[in-house]
């Protein structure tokens, strides 16, 4: 079962006042059911560096916007507008060695739950690409935990691999690494015929940063099973071995990365967001958040 979180109130109040429905409750009801029952609790559903996604109820058409990420920073995040509120802004400076070791650390955690957060009713005809453009391009600023992936990402990752001339294999899945060790990459792929893909057939290859390809035949360091039988768990290989994950949960942003997002976009476009400019709190606390994350990545690099 996913993690759903949801906005209630304001969700009901703006499917209100934008599409004029009897029954908001009961649309959100549905579309909370759906996702917790159906969407894998590894699950995201966007590759954007934002992890912002929508949500359409078919019934209603109403769109809902939402957020992903991994459930890691919080206290960090409630630490600081605590401090903030308490006008002790100059010791979280002081303090601030010891927050950025915590995310650095934090970022490498391999077994964080991924919360889906559903925080507004989105316009009906909204659809403003060049903001969502600028969005992504600002998240891939501000996100430290990109630059491991981006610095030492694989290049020419095979799509298709020949064996012999009776046997071709695709790589249809997400790639799964090791983030403290990123220059090897495991593949999952599915042998492809003449009729199409063969679900029946699966097997594991390895890549390596320089450019070698090979079939893995034997377990995961701690795992029991044989490659050839973790498609069972093709979102979550850390049921195999904790270290290993997909690299889109490696790029999924922690609650401390979503909430300088939402404050750097308020920020920037006060107007475009329903909490409007920031206060004098939040000012402080994007500040801070900034300077954290600036760091990081240093320290990254």
């Amino acid at each position: 079962m996913a993690n759903i979180l949801w906005h209630s109130t304001h969700i009901l109040q703006q499917t209100r006042e934008r599409y004029k429905i009897d029954d908001p409750q009961g649309m959100l009801t549905r579309v909370i059911a759906a996702l917790r029952g159906q969407a894998p609790p590894d699950w995201r559903f966007t590759q954007s560096p934002a992890a912002r996604f929508f949500v359409v109820d078919l019934a209603t058409q109403v769109k809902i916007l939402g957020v992903s990420y991994r459930d890691w920073g919080k206290e960090i995040v409630q630490e600081f507008q605590q401090e903030i509120q308490s006008d002790r802004v100059a010791a979280l400076i002081a303090a601030l060695p010891r927050y950025i070791e915590s995310y650095v650390q934090g970022f490498y955690q391999p077994d964080v739950a991924i919360c889906h957060e559903l925080v507004t009713a989105y316009p009906p005809r909204k659809g403003e690409i060049g903001e969502k453009k600028r969005l992504f391009a600002a998240a891939k600023e501000q996100l430290a935990h990109a630059v491991p992936l981006q610095d030492k990402k694989l290049a020419a990752r095979p799509n298709a691999i020949v064996v012999s001339e009776a046997e071709l294999w695709v790589r249809q899945h997400l790639n799964w690494v090791n983030l403290r060790d990123p220059n090897k990459e495991f593949y999952l792929c599915e042998r492809l015929t003449p009729q199409g893909i063969d679900k029946a057939k699966r097997r594991i290859f390895s890549y390596t940063s320089n450019g070698a390809v090979k079939p893995e035949a034997d377990p995961v360091s701690g795992c029991p099973r044989q490659y050839s039988e973790c498609y069972l768990h093709l979102e979550k290989p850390s049921t195999c071995s904790r270290e290993y994950r997909t690299d889109a949960y490696w790029a999924l942003p922690t609650y401390l990365d979503r909430r300088l997002l939402d404050l750097d976009f308020r920020e920037r476009q006060p107007e475009k967001d329903d909490d409007g400019p920031l206060n004098r709190d939040e000012v402080v606390e994007l500040y801070l958040l900034r300077r954290l994350v600036q760091a990081a990545r240093r320290a990254f690099l």
